[in-house]
Formats: C-alpha cells, sequence, structure tokens
C-alpha cells in the first residue's frame, strides 16, 4: 500500500469533504516539496500507466511522437519500433506534482519562507494578547 504523503493528504481531503486553507495549502508545500520531489527526479511509468498506440505506416515511434513529446513531455520506452508505441506522459517527479496537484518545486523556498512569516506573526500575536492580559491581572 502507498502511505506517501500525498497519499495522506488526498485521502484526508476526500473524508473531510472540505478545503484546506491557502496557509495550510503553503505549509503542506512547504513541507512536502523535498521529500517528495528531490529536485528534478526522473520517473519511470509502470506497465498500467504506458498508453500504447501505433504510429502512422512507414514511421517509427520516435518520429511519429517525438513533436508531441518536445512540446507535452513524457517519453517513449520503445522509439525505434514501427508498431505498440510505449508511451509515459511524465518523465519527472516535477511534472506529476504540477500536473497532479498544482505543487512546484521552484516554489519550495517561497512557500517555507510564507510558513515562517505565519508562524512568526501567529507568536507574535500571542505574546501581544497573552502578554498584555497577564500584565493587566499583576
Amino acid at each position: 500500500m502507498d502511505v506517501s504523503p500525498v497519499t495522506l493528504y488526498l485521502s484526508y481531503r476526500r473524508a473531510s469533504g472540505s478545503r484546506w486553507s491557502p496557509t495550510n495549502c503553503y505549509i503542506f508545500h512547504a513541507l512536502m516539496i523535498p521529500p517528495i520531489a528531490l529536485g528534478h527526479q526522473a520517473i519511470q511509468c509502470s506497465d498500467v500507466e504506458l498508453v500504447q498506440l501505433n504510429p502512422p505506416s512507414g514511421m517509427s515511434c520516435g518520429q511519429y511522437l517525438n513533436p508531441f513529446i518536445s512540446s507535452a513531455g513524457g517519453y517513449l520506452i520503445n522509439p525505434d519500433v514501427n508498431t505498440a508505441c510505449s508511451f509515459c506522459s511524465m518523465s519527472t517527479a516535477d511534472q506529476f506534482l504540477a500536473s497532479g496537484f498544482n505543487i512546484f518545486y521552484d516554489h519550495a523556498w517561497r512557500n517555507f519562507g510564507l510558513m515562517f512569516v505565519y508562524i512568526v506573526f501567529n507568536v507574535s500575536l500571542i505574546s501581544v494578547f497573552f502578554g498584555s492580559s497577564h500584565s493587566e491581572s499583576t
């Protein structure tokens, strides 16, 4: 069973039936990108994830699909064959996170900074409100 942070997040969202606040999304993105994506990590599709198709006669899979792959991404398992092309629509973990979860590796430090500012702001407010109420009671 896959128990990745993304799976846990999605199961929580399905079970709760609610959307998270933008702050929680920044926190989730800031904490989850480095362990999941690890930069621009290459991925491999399993057999059930591959798209099988036949190129037009006289063309290899690579000749037929390379223009599409250069614009949309992905990779071919067998670029030199003339039948039964095996195409995977994603080649990096970054493509997977961007398409399925709107998480971008390039935003990791921005999201971490926003999370830090959010925490500092809340701690400051707590110290102001509880500090002033504590001083009034003495």
